[in-house]
């Protein structure tokens, strides 16, 4: 017998997964030397690995998401090859698509223990701490794959996104990187993820250009779609702008009946800042009509978003309608501006003109999705890097209107509701969100020579029925917005900011709305432009 044709032949065998027919050659060698040790070690070796041809069944299992029967069969695999990385591994992945995350990372580290190199399951580990979000421990098991093999494109893009969700997108940013040049088979998640990076450091154009990329390596990408289409309200270049809006249009009709409704509504609040007011009317009927139509219909969108949707499109709408019935002049090319920042408040004065000190200004609103007052006195919230954003934008000499806290006095979320859950009392509470909301955007245009007004929380907003009410809610809010507001208006005196006090002009003498200078239960009306511009200027 020629025992080195043999081994040859065997590990051959072996190496491509045909571990029986290696198994017979090694029992034929052993026949003959009983005590041969290359023998002996390389049958037990066959031992432990299932044959290839039962992996592959269960894997095919797999890609038919046929995970309950992919489950049996593996952990039959298992106890009878409980050595067996490779099953453990296809065991972690099996039970992690079946939402059994705790058993999944059992057989993942069962694989790691079998074989601490093994960086297919480091990277899978990782990946599942990221869906979990257990950041720092995907951070770890992704470092881990890289370092085992420094060739792994996807262990890069998950080792990007678990530093992406803990803030640091410098790091993220370089791994996102490697795995490009890697040539990661799937680009398009890694460009989708450069532009969220870009997004979380207030750079919408980079943002831009890498989610259009990743629509064009898979435009059925509905996080792209989403992504971009909500970039379209802070790209402040109008190139950037138009250009994207062109994109998504053009290939409106291969996204998704979800996305599609996302795209209109953003495009539909886009068009109303940039003031052209044909498209705004144009795209607001197509959004009411695929309004219905997709309450309709089976598609799944959760009741925020279409209660955020919906609440924006009639408060457009009625925007839209004043403003057509005004017809404001067209913005002068030397025209001056002051720069309106906040949530939806800001839409309220868009392209109206008021008067400061005998110079007229043309507001333009510059908006932030949901900001809250108490974002920015928390640690390192995501509004906070939009709002950087949009400050950064601001010219140095400038006027500006902030609109920030009606949301945080709400019955229903922000100060009343984490009063309800600590140990805080109410007054501390509203203080620190008041100075941290105001230090936040003092200290960051600092030295810009801006001169900042801030607008007050309003008169709430009573239905007629006031017993419909719980009157201890009722008076609990009052006080926590005539608290909000007078904490605000002592803490501007430290940096000599201007308090534009709303709530005076639109209370009723049992301190709730009197309706006159509304559009709705939340937003001041534009009429109330005049009373705005009479508290700025002492009149």
């Amino acid at each position: 017998m020629n025992l080195d044709y043999n081994f040859s032949k065997a590990d051959k065998l072996k190496k491509s997964g045909k571990f029986e027919d290696a198994f017979l050659i090694y029992e034929n060698i052993l026949a003959k030397f009983p005590k041969n040790n290359r023998a002996l070690n390389g049958k037990n070796l066959c031992i432990k690995f299932a044959p290839k041809h039962k992996i592959n069944f269960v894997h095919d299992l797999f890609q038919r998401n046929n995970f309950l029967k992919a489950k049996y069969e593996v952990n039959k695999l298992i106890l009878k090859y409980p050595k067996d990385e490779i099953l453990y591994n296809i065991a972690g992945a099996i039970f992690t698509k079946c939402n059994d995350f705790d058993r999944a990372i059992q057989y993942y580290k069962k694989a790691i223990e079998l074989k601490p190199s093994f960086s297919e399951v480091l990277n899978n580990l990782g990946e599942l701490y990221n869906q979990i979000g257990d950041f720092d421990l995907a951070k770890e098991y992704c470092m881990r794959a890289v370092k085992t093999n420094s060739n792994y494109a996807e262990a890069y893009n998950n080792l990007g996104n678990a530093l992406l969700q803990l803030g640091l997108f410098g790091s993220a940013k370089t791994n996102f990187e490697i795995s490009i040049k890697l040539n990661n088979p799937d680009k398009y998640k890694v460009f989708n993820n450069l532009g969220l990076v870009y997004a979380n450091i207030g750079d919408f154009n980079k943002s831009t250009e890498f989610l259009i990329k990743s629509l064009q390596e898979e435009p059925k990408n509905s996080k792209a779609v989403n992504s971009l289409s909500y970039c379209l309200i802070y790209i402040s270049d109008f190139k950037y702008n138009q250009e994207t809006e062109d994109f998504l249009s053009e290939r409106y009709n291969d996204f998704d009946f979800q996305n599609q409704i996302f795209i209109l509504h953003h495009s539909h609040v886009n068009s109303f800042i940039k003031g052209d007011n044909q498209k705004c009317l144009h795209i607001g009927q197509k959004l009411e009509l695929e309004f219905e139509r997709f309450q309709q219909s089976e598609h799944e969108l959760s009741s925020k978003d279409l209660l955020f949707i919906k609440s924006y499109k009639n408060y457009i709408f009625k925007l839209r309608s004043i403003l057509e019935k005004k017809s404001p002049p067209k913005r002068l090319s030397n025209e001056k501006l002051i720069y309106h920042i906040g949530d939806s408040h800001c839409l309220s004065f868009a392209h109206y003109r008021i008067s400061i000190n005998k110079q007229e200004y043309l507001i333009k609103p510059m908006l932030i999705y949901g900001l809250k007052a108490w974002h920015l006195s928390s640690n390192n919230h995501y509004n906070q890097k939009l709002l950087i954003s949009r400050l950064k934008q601001i010219p140095d000499n400038s006027e500006v209107f902030i609109s920030l806290g009606e949301i945080d006095t709400r019955f229903n979320e922000g100060i009343i509701t984490f009063h309800k859950k600590s140990s805080e009392s109410l007054d501390s509470i509203i203080k620190n969100t008041v100075t941290g909301y105001v230090d936040f955007i003092e200290n960051y245009l600092k030295g810009k020579n801006i001169t900042k007004y801030y607008f007050s929380i309003s008169a709430p907003w009573i239905e007629k029925n006031k017993l419909a009410y719980d009157k201890k809610l009722l008076d609990l809010r009052i006080y926590t917005i005539k608290t909000f507001n007078e904490n605000l208006s002592i803490h501007l005196k430290k940096y000599n900011s201007k308090y534009l006090d709303t709530f005076s002009f639109t209370k009723d003498k049992d301190n709730f709305s009197n309706k006159k200078f509304m559009l709705d239960s939340i937003h001041l009306s534009p009429n109330s432009i005049k009373m705005v511009e009479k508290l700025i200027n002492n009149k």
